[in-house]
Order: structure tokens, then C-alpha cells, then sequence
């Protein structure tokens, strides 16, 4: 959403961030305490244990990550000459999808890379928070929550639908269905011995959808309004 933003002229970056930020952190905390709740029984594997497992070797990156490295720097320079959105995001999505369809397997990266690349990501987000630029501050904190709990429940009630209408259980459901990021679902997933095949297939389903809609969506949107609000200036004068 953050890059989406960027993309987009007249946005309050520090709002976006703000209210995601707010939304996210909300999810991580309240979906692991709802999955390990009595509602689910489940119990509880060792963290350290999760994340162990899925490290990886610098040994296993090669041959593989070249080819994975030059194919999304590629799409991703190529969707943003195309003026495709969130080319730098999307671009290497699709391709990482398309070489894993032909069979070409991506390595599981080390834990120092997946490491950094948080603290980069977390470093350029917090960056753009400016809370003394925020208006109504109390305002957008109600608005933050609530939007958690709204999503939190709509997914709970969701998944509850989709167990009756497929074989799937309800941690798996609940899982694919959350509005979290697919890494925080996928360990979440590997810890409880959920279906992690349906949880990224609809995860990342929801995310290709976001990406490739909602930009055209709000540009409808807007160019409608702005359209509108030239025809009533134009009517009172």
C-alpha cells in the first residue's frame, strides 16, 4: 500500500503509513493469539524451532538466485517503463511465479538476508512516519483500530463460510483469509502444521489482486471526482 501510495500524486504518506503500520501490527499480535485460542486447540510449536528450520545455507543459493536476481530486476525495470504499477513490487512477483511454474525452484534465503531486508524495509517505513504532521490524532488512532477489528472479524466470519464450502480446516481457512502479510501467515502456518499450499495460493492471490485492481480503481475514482468537481465549479460561475 505504501508503494502504491507513492505512486500516486496528493497522498499523505504519513496517514498511509500511519493507519497500515497500525493495521499490520494489530494482525500479527491479535492472529497468532486467536490461532493458539481454545476456539482452534491447537498447540503451540517453539518459535525459535519454526524459524530454524526454514533458514537456509549460503551454499544452496547458487546456481539459482542468478537466475532468480536477473529476471526480476528485468521485469521489474521493464514494468516500470510501462508504467505498470508498483512495477518494482510486482514485477519481480510475476516473475518469481512464472520461473517456479516452469519448474525452476527459488532457494530458501539465509536468515541474515531475510533479516536485513526487514530492517531496510522497517527503516524506510518509520522514515516516513511524521506524526507532528498528523491531524486528529486521536481520529485516525479510533480509525486504525477499529479497521483492525473490522477486517479481523470480516476474515474470522469468512473462513468460517469457506470450511462449509470446501474441505478445508478452519486454522487453514482462517489463515488464507487474513489480511496479514504472506510471511507472517506462511510461519505462522509452518508452526500450527496448516495447509500452506492454499494459504499462499489465496495470499497471494489477494495481493496480485490489490496491486493490479485497486491502482486503476482509485484512478477511476479520482479522475471521476476531480471530472465532478469541474462540472459544479463550472455550473456556479
Amino acid at each position: 500500500m505504501i508503494a502504491l501510495a507513492e505512486e500516486i500524486k496528493d497522498i499523505d504518506f504519513t496517514i498511509v503509513t500511519f493507519l497500515q503500520i497500525s493495521r499490520l501490527m494489530m494482525i500479527i499480535f491479535m492472529v497468532p493469539l486467536l490461532i493458539f485460542s481454545p476456539f482452534f486447540n491447537v498447540h503451540k510449536s517453539s518459535i525459535s524451532e519454526a524459524i530454524h528450520h526454514s533458514s537456509a545455507s549460503w551454499h544452496d543459493l547458487f546456481p539459482n538466485i542468478i537466475i532468480f536476481a536477473i529476471s526480476c530486476t528485468l521485469l521489474g525495470i521493464l514494468g516500470k517503463k510501462i508504467n505498470f504499477p508498483t512495477a518494482l513490487l510486482l514485477g519481480p512477483m510475476i516473475a518469481t511465479i512464472i520461473l517456479n511454474l516452469s519448474g525452476l525452484h527459488g532457494p530458501a534465503l539465509p536468515s541474515v538476508i531475510l533479516d536485513c531486508s526487514q530492517l531496510m524495509m522497517g527503516s524506510y517505513i518509520g522514515l516516513l512516519l511524521k506524526p507532528e504532521n498528523l491531524n486528529n490524532k486521536l481520529k485516525i488512532v479510533l480509525v486504525s483500530v477499529l479497521s483492525g477489528v473490522v477486517l479481523l472479524t470480516f476474515s474470522l466470519l469468512s473462513s468460517i463460510f469457506l470450511t462449509h464450502t470446501h474441505t478445508i480446516d478452519h486454522i487453514s481457512a482462517l489463515l488464507s483469509l487474513a489480511p496479514g502479510g504472506m510471511d507472517q501467515m506462511a510461519l505462522i502456518a509452518k508452526e500450527v502444521d496448516a495447509d500452506i499450499t492454499v494459504i499462499m495460493c489465496y495470499q497471494l492471490f489477494r495481493t496480485l489482486f490489490i496491486f493490479i485492481v485497486v491502482p486503476y480503481l482509485l484512478r477511476y475514482i479520482f479522475r471521476a471526482r476531480i471530472q465532478e468537481s469541474k462540472v459544479k465549479r463550472i455550473s456556479n460561475e
